[in-house]
């Protein structure tokens, strides 16, 4: 079976809405996660650059914040089927360099939401690097990044508004289309 490398934020957790719920009860911020339209959120929230920093200073910076990140309805039912099929799954997580005790509380909600453990999670800034079979994220220059050093295998970028631009990678919108398309990809490697 394959060794699956998952994305945390907006694949198996609301990174997006977890930042606009943190500036709609600070800052009186009401931005729709629809209207995201570009990776660099913060600019997006109609913040001055003050409050912006202050916003990631204050609380995106904070361990607790990460551990209290929410699941993506259905994500839990994605990584039991991924183990179901006999598939490896490894997070791999760009870290939040600012914030000390992020990799602690990233393998914290990880363990608790999803039941895995530390060696089943890398923290890096260069997920092309990692190998794997399949690599799903949600960030374009992440996802053309792993396929051309991964040539030949799987590569899925997970539908997103900030990421809607581009039509040249396989976009897939839900956990199914993602499992049909490992299922595909293993019949294929038959």
């Amino acid at each position: 079976m394959s060794v699956v490398l998952v994305d945390c934020d907006e694949v198996l957790t609301g990174f997006v809405p977890h930042v606009l719920n943190t500036a709609r009860m600070y800052y009186g911020v009401d931005v729709n996660p629809e209207e995201i339209s570009s990776f660099d959120l913060f600019a997006q929230l109609g913040l001055n650059k003050k409050a912006q920093n202050n916003l990631k200073d204050e609380f995106v910076s904070r361990a607790g914040w990460w551990e209290s990140m929410p699941i993506r309805p259905g994500a839990d039912g994605f990584i039991g089927d991924l183990q179901a099929r006999g598939h490896e799954v490894v997070v791999v997580s760009s870290p939040w360099l600012n914030c000390p005790g992020w990799e602690s509380a990233r393998r914290n909600l990880l363990r608790r939401e999803f039941w895995l453990q530390p060696k089943q999670f890398i923290s890096t800034s260069d997920k092309a690097r990692i190998r794997g079979d399949v690599f799903i994220d949600d960030k374009v220059s992440n996802v053309e990044e792993w396929s051309q050093i991964n040539e030949g295998r799987l590569a899925i970028l997970v539908d997103q508004p900030h990421n809607r631009e581009n039509t040249t990678l396989l976009r897939l919108r839900s956990f199914e289309e993602i499992l049909q398309a490992i299922d595909d990809h293993e019949e294929k490697r038959k």
